[in-house]
């Protein structure tokens, strides 16, 4: 029988767990976004409803921006 050696199968172990947390995080921050947009359009869908029409304007020209993670926190990103 061959020796291989001995083999520590500890820093392959981390790696695998590092991978997982990266994976759960994506999932996560995707989860977020997905949440912070469908309440932006269900808000926008309310205020547009609720805003007075003169020549429709103003009704037309809410929008809703993307969301961006920046650190720990969801901003939007406005329209410049």
């Amino acid at each position: 029988m061959a020796k291989w050696g001995n083999f520590d199968f500890g820093e392959l172990s981390r790696i695998a767990d590092n991978l997982k947390q990266a994976l759960d995080q994506r999932i996560i921050d995707g989860f977020f976004r997905d949440f912070l947009l469908e309440m932006a359009f269900r808000a926008e869908r309310k205020i547009k409803k609720r805003t007075p029409v003169d020549s429709g304007e103003l009704r037309r020209n809410w929008t809703v921006s993307r969301v961006e993670k920046h650190g720990n926190a969801y901003v939007e990103q406005g329209v410049q």
